[in-house]
Formats: structure tokens, C-alpha cells, sequence
């Protein structure tokens, strides 16, 4: 797993944006910039109704979506990400009760890559890795069938049998 890919696991700040490889070129990083970010907050989160009621900053959650832009000078791929967002209060050093917007992120578009290879690796699994990076915030079983379905490929490449040699014949994998 590549080391993004883990701390885009939990809600993050935006400072705490991690590098994340450009899924066009693999050379550039794709920045979360605050201004390309747009938030989507329940229309409750506006009302009277909500400052009577709760009126905490912290209580507002909502979705986001963001462009990023590769960082490449000859690339400048745009990746889309989108998730949810929630919103905390951070420590300062005034008197005054200051909030950030924590980001979740549920996925990318075009998908990006979160295994890791080394190496000559087979373009079909390749292919069910990258399943990985388009399934793994939304779906993480689905995530882990396609790790398995690569593994499978792995196994078939290096010629191991499916069947077992027991009068059953029960798959080994």
C-alpha cells in the first residue's frame, strides 16, 4: 500500500494533505487547495432553526468535492475527489474559538493507484490493482475480493494449480 493511501484512511485536515501520485503521469503529486475545494452543507446548517437548537460549528457535516491539478509542468492532469467532510475545533492562541474542516474521503476520479509493484508485473493484475484505488474508500470488501482476484492472477502466472490432488478436488484458493 502505497503511504498515502493509509493516512487518507481517517479524516484529515487540509495541511495534513498527503502526495499523492498523479494517476496520468505517475511523476506529479495532486494538491488538495483549499480554493478548488467546494463544500456541500444540509441547507439545515443555514437556518434559524439550527442556531436556536445547536448552533455548534462543530455539529456541521456535509460532502466536499475538489479538482486537483497534477503538479507536473507537462502534465497537469485534473483528478476529481469527493467525500465528506466534518468540522472541529482546533487549539489557537487568541481568545477566540477557532474551527478547520476535517476531509473523508470517499474516492477519485480517474481511480489512483494504491498498491504498490516492484518490478515486471503482469498487465492483468495491474489491471485488478487497479480496482483497488477505485474501491477501497467507498467499498473496502470489494477492495479486498480485487486484492484477492490479483493474488489469484499472481498464482496462475507462476503456474501453481488451482485443484488440489485429495479425491475431492476442493480448490486450494
Amino acid at each position: 500500500m502505497k503511504p498515502f493511501a493509509e493516512k487518507l484512511t481517517e479524516p484529515i485536515f487540509l495541511h495534513q494533505w498527503p502526495q499523492i501520485e498523479c494517476p496520468y503521469c505517475n511523476v506529479g503529486a495532486l494538491p488538495l487547495k483549499e480554493d478548488r475545494v467546494v463544500l456541500n452543507r444540509d441547507p439545515y446548517f443555514n437556518t434559524t432553526e439550527f442556531d436556536v437548537n445547536d448552533g455548534e460549528p462543530e455539529s456541521i457535516v456535509g460532502t466536499f468535492a475538489a479538482q486537483t491539478i497534477c503538479t507536473a509542468i507537462n502534465c497537469k492532469g485534473t483528478t476529481l475527489v469527493y467525500g465528506d467532510f466534518t468540522v472541529h475545533e482546533v487549539s489557537s492562541f487568541s481568545n477566540d474559538r477557532q474551527f478547520e474542516t476535517k476531509y473523508s474521503v470517499r474516492g477519485f476520479y480517474p481511480p489512483i493507484d494504491v498498491a504498490e509493484t516492484a518490478g515486471a508485473v503482469p498487465d492483468a493484475i495491474k489491471a485488478e490493482l487497479s480496482r483497488v484505488g477505485s474501491l477501497v474508500w467507498n467499498d473496502p470488501r470489494a477492495a479486498a475480493t480485487a486484492l484477492r482476484a490479483s493474488i489469484e492472477i499472481l498464482l496462475d502466472e507462476q503456474g501453481i494449480p488451482r485443484l488440489s490432488t485429495n479425491k475431492n478436488h476442493a480448490p486450494l484458493y
